[in-house]
């Protein structure tokens, strides 16, 4: 129901209560004449306390009420003192909490922006400013200057500002000429910024829709593109058809000129793949190769022990604790110089590998264990009663120092996680040793490029002993059970026993995300003892939907952390507060903080906009400005969760997933319960996940270089 078209209101933010940082939507309460007023708009950059001028229409929405839509937004730093105090604590300048900003306004009333900007040693007269806070309020407030500034450049070309702030960190005070300069940069420098927001600026500085700089920029974000799907490169009639999406009509010509002109300077690589023409970005191309060669000379080379010293050992040493296949399995790994270990839940691979690392250490062979992740290093140190840590450490990613390791032989966990470039730069930092890889091959392959560990069984050029026979003590567990059931494409068992830890609860989609918000808050840890936040995960197999990742996330923080709303900060489109579990969604080698790790919030400084976080029994500080990187983490997606065990799993599982139903996926999310898993849902969605045994096709030579 439209009440007014045309109409105008004005009032001073006091209230966020909801932001995308991807589209600008965003939900505010603004004081209007001293009624409080719930604003919708599309903004680029809001904080509270600061005074807008909106033009659209009035509006009653059935769930939400009487709302002001707006077409046009125009906001203004505050005039009035109350709206001073609310923007200088709104966490817009580092330094600066709640307590400061009162101070600050008693002290300078509405001369405090011309203080800061002008004289600012005068604010350290406050008690408990002093010169270290000056000079970050001063830093703060320079570095806001020249975001608005990278804003309005941007605002120029109609592109949505949220990214301004990762710009200005990635280009620092050049920003603007850097995009200038080439503007392409962009959508492959930052993160969230696609070609089109980077051809929009193109286009209006000048560079022709048909130029070979366009063109080629296309080319090069179209396999950066195809690389988060997983693939190492892409066969020469897709990336056309990827390029033509991006460039709208384009001659056949032009894109071979560009495929030349990148070719010849070495910026991609054509060869073949399966018999047909691919083209590679360089750095993938030299990883597989070189993985492969180093594979391969691996593979034809003796172990660097004497294989029956360590056979007569493990005899000593009793491995009549092994079964038959395992014993085998032990004198495979043995002899041989490189090895893979694969098998799903309950088949033994830990006790075989933990076996194994017991006889090598007996016979002095120095051994070196990591794996992918801090959780599942973690894991592998309490299986093994032996050092771990993640993969990035133990090489010197970031923060560490670079460094060959040191040793004789290396295991590697979760070895399915691995992607193309991480497994090449740990084979270039351990030149020399014998190398066990142990995963399920059946899982999910890597975030990452490439299906390394599937391509190195496939070539059959590493001896890969795969477990099967699930032992007894296993087989008493349903999760077991079910996910094997899974695995060969077969319904698990749905009968719900009272002493089962796998359920089923048939639910429609409607009525999902209730029931496991109600499961997750109140049944599961009032009636099997668990702890809400830190014990039980859900994994979706989306974001999207009423059962997604974003939604699922809304309702458990209502429920499991319901001050969040009032004592968190928001930040690029979610709300932050003590006591939330996050998750980091990039890698960040600084903080050694990886992709898919999951932390606790610890405290919120509002003074120094900072965040501490605890990530497996450390604190991690982050600063406002790198929010970007964490996201509530109630629920995760499945893919997110590799690596990862949960005491307890829930799985929502509804048609509205359709596309992303696959018996793998539901695999590796059963497989990350520990001591229950309840799947919520459709029948029929189950039935399809479970029968869906397509994968979605990656490309890569990594099989073909290890054939040749």
């Amino acid at each position: 129901m439209t009440l007014g078209l045309g109409d105008s209101i004005s009032g001073t933010i006091e209230r966020i209560v909801f932001q995308n940082s991807d589209n600008g939507f965003a939900i505010l309460k603004i004081l209007v004449k001293k009624q409080e007023v719930t604003l919708v708009a599309k903004v680029d950059s809001i904080h509270v306390g600061e005074y807008v001028t909106a033009t659209g229409y009035w509006k009653i929405d059935a769930k939400y009420g009487r709302q002001f839509c707006a077409h046009q937004i125009t906001s203004q730093i505050p005039l009035e003192l109350h709206a001073i105090e609310k923007y200088l604590s709104s966490g817009l300048i580092k330094g600066i909490g709640r307590v400061f900003a009162k101070k600050l306004v008693e002290v300078f009333g509405a001369n405090i922006f011309d203080i800061i900007e002008n004289n600012i040693q005068a604010i350290s007269q406050i008690q408990g400013i002093g010169p270290s806070r000056v000079e970050n309020i001063s830093k703060a407030w320079q570095e806001q200057k020249e975001i608005r500034n990278i804003m309005l450049f941007l605002r120029q070309y109609d592109i949505q500002t949220t990214k301004a702030g990762r710009i200005y960190k990635t280009y620092g005070e050049n920003a603007i000429e850097v995009i200038k300069s080439d503007p392409y940069r962009l959508a492959q420098d930052i993160h969230g910024i696609g070609f089109v927001s980077a051809d929009k600026i193109a286009e209006k500085l000048g560079i022709a829709a048909d130029s070979l700089v366009r063109t080629k920029a296309a080319m090069n974000y179209a396999l950066l593109e195809a690389s988060t799907q997983g693939h190492c490169c892409l066969p020469l009639p897709i990336l056309y058809k990827e390029v033509e999406k991006l460039l709208g009509n384009i001659t056949h010509e032009r894109l071979q000129e560009a495929l030349d002109v990148g070719c010849n300077g070495g910026d991609l690589i054509l060869d073949e793949v399966e018999g047909a023409e691919a083209i590679f970005l360089p750095q993938y191309f030299r990883y597989e190769q070189y993985i492969a060669h180093r594979i391969k000379d691996l593979a034809c080379k003796k172990p660097r022990w004497d294989s029956e010293l360590l056979m007569q050992i493990a005899r000593e040493a009793g491995d009549c604790a092994l079964s038959d296949t395992q014993k085998c399995a032990l004198e495979q790994i043995i002899k041989s110089r490189i090895s893979i270990v694969t098998g799903g839940p309950g088949t033994g691979k830990t006790t075989l590998i933990r076996t194994v690392i017991e006889v090598l250490r007996k016979a002095a062979v120095c051994v070196k264990l990591c794996a992918p992740t801090g959780r599942a290093a973690r894991r592998m140190q309490e299986a093994t009663e032996c050092e771990a840590v993640t993969i990035h450490r133990l090489i010197g990613l970031g923060s560490f120092q670079k460094q060959d390791i040191k040793g004789d032989c290396l295991v590697i966990d979760e070895m399915s996680m691995v992607d193309t470039k991480l497994f090449y730069l740990l084979l270039k930092s351990c030149p020399n040793l014998a190398i066990i890889m142990v995963g399920d091959v059946d899982q999910l392959p890597s975030v990452g490029p490439g299906k390394v560990l599937e391509h190195l069984i496939e070539s059959d050029v590493v001896c890969s002993i795969k477990l099967t026979e699930v032992f007894r003590q296993s087989k008493k567990s349903k999760i077991v059970t079910s996910a094997h059931l899974i695995n060969q494409a077969k319904m698990p068992l749905l009968n719900n026993e009272p002493d089962s830890d796998f359920y089923f609860i048939h639910k429609s989609s409607e009525e999902v995300g209730a029931l496991i918000s109600h499961l997750v808050s109140t049944h599961i840890p009032s009636r099997k003892g668990f702890d809400a936040i830190r014990d039980v995960q859900v994994l979706c197999p989306m974001q999207k939907g009423e059962s997604g990742v974003r939604n699922m996330n809304h309702l458990l923080q209502n429920k499991l952390n319901p001050n969040a709303a009032h004592s968190g900060i928001m930040s690029y489109g979610q709300i932050f507060a003590k006591n939330d579990k996050v998750m980091q969604i990039e890698n960040n080698y600084n903080k050694d903080v990886y992709n898919g790790d999951i932390g606790f919030i610890q405290l919120i400084d509002q003074n120094n906009h900072t965040i501490s976080i605890e990530f497996d029994e450390r604190i991690v500080n982050y600063e406002y400005s790198e929010l970007d990187q964490l996201t509530l983490a109630y629920a995760v997606t499945i893919h997110k969760s590799q690596g990862s065990e949960y005491p307890v799993v829930i799985i929502p599982m509804v048609m509205q997933h359709y596309v992303m139903l696959q018996k793998n996926l539901l695999y590796t999310g059963v497989t990350r319960g520990k001591k229950m898993v309840v799947v919520v849902g459709e029948k029929r969605a189950l039935k399809l996940c479970v029968t869906n045994v397509k994968q979605n096709k990656r490309f890569s030579k990594l099989k073909e270089f290890l054939l040749s």
